[in-house]
């Protein structure tokens, strides 16, 4: 429920980096239906126990199962970072960790299955794993039932920390703020960089 809370762990996109820790204390949307990306969203904090609760930062973390044919959502993050100068980057939010957890599972599951000599180096004090007959992250149902040619249509899990910008428009402070607000999205819509045409 959206009451209580859990501590859900994440990693950064780099297969050697350390995961961290969130508590997810209110649930702010998800999607129910059975055919969809199964998408939730919450608001969390990073759980560490080195900060004071004043250092902590309020951040947005999302899960969802992405079509393996789509883009994944953190080539748009990182993106956005690399055309737009960080003095323009006014109200746009910054992917903070995480990534495509399914991607990263099945090549670390690929590197375990072959010969040695590509095998990854497991994180420090965590045993070396024992790759499962398929990865969890990432579905593997139309490759087995149909084969390699049908992979675009299997689903990667995907777990992202996002820092937040701005406020709820509930708690605008005047219609001034509003119509501010929905002029400066309307000046950034127009202005969008060539980012849009993505080439990966």
């Amino acid at each position: 429920s959206s009451s209580s809370s859990s501590i859900l762990e994440t990693e950064d996109t780099g297969f050697d980096s350390e995961p961290k820790q969130y508590i997810l204390f209110k649930l702010v949307n998800v999607n129910a239906r059975l055919f969809s990306r199964a998408t939730m969203v919450w608001l969390g904090i990073e759980y560490d126990t080195t900060k004071s609760a004043e250092d902590l930062e309020l951040r947005i973390i999302k899960e969802a199962w992405r079509q393996v044919v789509r883009i994944p959502e953190s080539i748009f993050y990182r993106r956005l970072k690399e055309t737009i100068p960080p003095e323009q980057r006014i109200g746009l939010p910054s992917l903070v960790a995480g990534g495509d957890m399914g991607a990263r599972e099945v090549a670390q599951w690929e590197a375990a299955s072959k010969p040695p000599g590509r095998v990854l180096r497991p994180r420090a004090n965590r045993a070396a794993p024992c790759p499962p007959p398929h990865p969890m992250h990432q579905t593997f149902t139309w490759r087995l039932t149909v084969g390699e040619s049908a992979t675009a249509r299997e689903r990667s899990h995907m777990r992202l920390v996002i820092d937040t910008v701005g406020r709820p428009l509930s708690r605008i402070r005047s219609t001034m703020e509003l119509v501010t607000a929905i002029r400066d999205a309307i000046l950034g819509e127009i202005s969008l960089p060539a980012f849009i045409r993505l080439e990966y």
